[in-house]
């Protein structure tokens, strides 16, 4: 009956990005959700929010995203660039 805390960890998280995207990012004419750069400029929003990007550091990370609006071919192409860097694609 006790949640393990890395998973209640995880839930918060998810939690606090969907109610981040909801009151800032949605209807807020600075995010074109309809366009590549608006959505590349939310994702990084988002990003900066849960403080995984943080100004004058830099990062060692790789970001990926996409899949849902790509073509099959361009889809499985970007997987297997995912699987070559040493990550592990979600599907």
């Amino acid at each position: 009956g006790v949640m393990i805390k890395g998973i209640q960890e995880h839930l918060f998280a998810v939690l606090r990005d969907i109610l981040f995207v909801q009151s800032e990012i949605e209807d807020n004419p600075q995010f074109d959700l309809t366009a590549t750069e608006g959505i590349s400029n939310a994702v990084f929003h988002i990003l900066r929010n849960a403080n995984f990007l943080r100004p004058q550091i830099n990062p060692n990370i790789v970001v990926c995203w996409g899949g849902h609006s790509i073509s099959s071919d361009e889809y499985d192409y970007t997987k297997q660039v995912g699987y070559q860097m040493g990550l592990r694609a979600l599907d």
